[in-house]
């Protein structure tokens, strides 16, 4: 090692030096200073050399040098001994360029981290940039293995003039490489294009293909047709390079370069518009895509319109621990449900579906089901048109994100579930109610708009631990939030107005509702411009004679009343003010409370 004395003060390299390598002292370290050997003070500026003899195992190691309190650190690699750290290639011509039908030949070479060669790799060389490129007659990609030399040689050839040819070598050990750029000169000769297309995918046929398109792009654009034996041809075409395309339904857009020189052939294989990606399969069809998929595995959505058949479901997951997730757009990601009785339904547990929008559900069925599922998750993901927009129903640990739900009867059901969670999302302009839970357990509302709906933005009955913050609930036909016979809530910096009943509403009805023991907290929250009560809490019996439509419950106001403290009323004066949002007294503590709007309140 090298070190400089950055100090103003001499050292003595005898005694003052210590060393320790990976964290040991050493004490045979030999310091001397460069270019006077025999110097025992290592003086301001100079530089001295340290050595240490030690052998080291492969992997990270650290040494350090002190000098009394100060030190400095080295942190450096040793190497594996034929283990591949390096690709070179050295080819034949120099330069790379040929004529066109000539060959260049790569001496690929594959090194350790000592320079030294290493036998028995496998290389990859992959000339796919290119068109009509074949590598040892094997096409335009092939392998081979590295011999005792450390080198294995490619012949690459081209029967096409083109230029700069990316040739890229890989050893498939560590993923290390390196790219030649090959030239093949000539003319590019007038001629023909045709040729052959397939599809890759489980569900498809060849013969599905007939009457797709296929486009090459110039000056102008030629289009043509797809036979029934998967054939194509342009006929005569001039010499040049081509934008190439086949759009084809159910299959991902298929895009390359070409270039035609004389007679030209160009086959094709298509992809699916659905990829799983740990099985890789591909499928023209979402549904027979969630039919196939396995424990564990990814299927990944090109933006498309996936027309399913109806029945009882358009897709199914049955399987645990699928993801689905979109390549594009949400909106150009479409689940097309035919008039199915459910869109999407999620029977397996730790499922995540991420960029979809559901629509044409049957005007009575579900657009999105979650039934009797652990850890599943629903992000991005929009549901237009259904009966109920999403269903959850006998379920733990289900996470809403991002969805928008909208235009359908209800919006979001949750039953008989636990651990709900449902953020940054809106729910809003749904002929009946916005979010509709019973029976649920532990139900977070967060950032969220709840707008527009022709029932209450949530209503919630039999529900225990309900935590509402930074969301809006305007506008709605009946209450902003209604809470029967519900238990452990607290509602935070929301916005409860302009609803066609109270802001909120909370009902006993067959149950004991206590907030001295069964926290209830609704404060810190802009109740305004509700057509009834900003907030109003009731049993049969009170307030004022209380609601002969509730059974036998009681909210027993005794010792503590529901919390409503600290709310902005729609009035500096608060909810006894003229033409502030009022509130049962009886039931409810509204003081202290808010002389302005909470600047909080609303989504963040």
């Amino acid at each position: 090692m090298l070190v400089k004395n950055t100090g103003t003060s001499p050292i003595d390299v005898d005694s003052a030096v210590d060393v320790l390598v990976d964290g040991e002292y050493v004490s045979d370290r030999n310091v001397t200073i460069a270019g006077d050997s025999t110097a025992t003070n290592w003086r301001p500026g100079a530089t001295a050399r340290i050595t240490v003899e030690r052998e080291l195992e492969p992997g990270t190691h650290r040494v350090v040098v002190r000098v009394a309190s100060n030190e400095a650190a080295l942190e450096f690699e040793v190497p594996v001994v034929d283990e591949p750290a390096d690709v070179s290639y050295v080819a034949d011509p120099e330069n790379e360029t040929v004529d066109d039908g000539e060959t260049i030949t790569y001496d690929v070479t594959v090194t350790d981290g000592f320079g030294d060669p290493v036998d028995g790799v496998e290389v990859e060389a992959d000339a796919t940039d290119g068109f009509d490129v074949d590598i040892d007659g094997d096409g335009d990609v092939t392998t081979g293995t590295t011999g005792s030399d450390g080198t294995v040689t490619f012949d690459v050839s081209s029967d096409t003039s083109q230029e700069d040819v990316d040739v890229a070598f890989t050893e498939l050990v560590n993923d290390h490489s390196a790219t030649g750029q090959a030239t093949w000169e000539g003319e590019q000769e007038d001629g023909t294009l045709s040729g052959t297309v397939t599809t890759s995918t489980e569900d498809g046929e060849d013969e599905d293909l007939e009457g797709e398109e296929v486009t090459i792009e110039s000056s102008p654009t030629r289009t043509t047709t797809i036979e029934d034996d998967g054939t194509y041809d342009f006929g005569s075409v001039e010499g040049g390079e081509y934008a190439f395309r086949i759009d084809a339904d159910g299959h991902r857009t298929y895009e390359t370069t070409i270039i035609v020189d004389d007679e030209t052939t160009k086959d094709a294989s298509l992809a699916g518009n659905v990829e799983n990606v740990d099985a890789g399969t591909g499928f023209t069809s979402l549904a027979a895509a969630a039919d196939d998929v396995g424990d564990g595995e990814t299927l990944e959505l090109a933006a498309a319109t996936y027309d399913e058949s109806g029945g009882a479901a358009a897709v199914a997951v049955d399987a645990a621990d699928v993801t689905v997730r979109s390549l594009g757009d949400r909106d150009e990601t479409v689940l097309d449900a035919g008039g199915a009785d459910a869109g999407l339904a999620v029977t397996g547990d730790e499922v995540s579906v991420d960029g979809l929008t559901v629509q044409n559900v049957d005007s009575s069925g579900i657009g999105v089901s979650l039934e009797s599922v652990v850890e599943s998750r629903l992000e991005n993901v929009a549901v237009v048109g259904a009966g109920t927009g999403v269903d959850v129903s006998g379920s733990e640990q289900v996470e809403f994100e991002g969805i928008d739900v909208s235009a359908n009867g209800d919006g979001v059901r949750v039953s008989g579930s636990q651990i709900v969670t449902l953020r940054e999302s809106s729910v809003s302009d749904n002929a009946g109610g916005g979010i509709v839970v019973t029976d649920t357990t532990d139900v977070t509302v967060s950032d969220s708009i709840v707008s527009d709906n022709g029932g209450d933005g949530v209503r919630i009955v039999d529900g225990d631990t309900i935590s509402v913050d930074y969301s809006r609930f305007a506008n709605n036909d009946a209450d902003g939030m209604q809470f029967r016979d519900t238990r452990y809530v607290e509602v935070v910096y929301s916005e409860m107005v302009e609803n066609g009943g109270n802001g909120v509403l909370v009902q006993a009805d067959e149950e004991t509702i206590d907030p001295s023991v069964e926290y209830y907290r609704i404060w810190f929250n802009d109740v305004a411009d509700n057509d009834e009560y900003g907030m109003w809490a009731e049993d049969s019996d009170k307030p004022d004679g209380g609601n002969d439509d509730l059974g036998g419950g009681e909210l027993v106001v005794d010792d503590e009343r529901i919390n409503g403290e600290e709310n902005w009323w729609g009035d500096e004066d608060g909810p006894e003010a003229e033409g502030a949002n009022g509130v049962s007294g009886e039931t409810v503590r509204y003081e202290p409370f808010a002389d302005e709007e909470i600047s909080q309140a609303g989504t963040r």
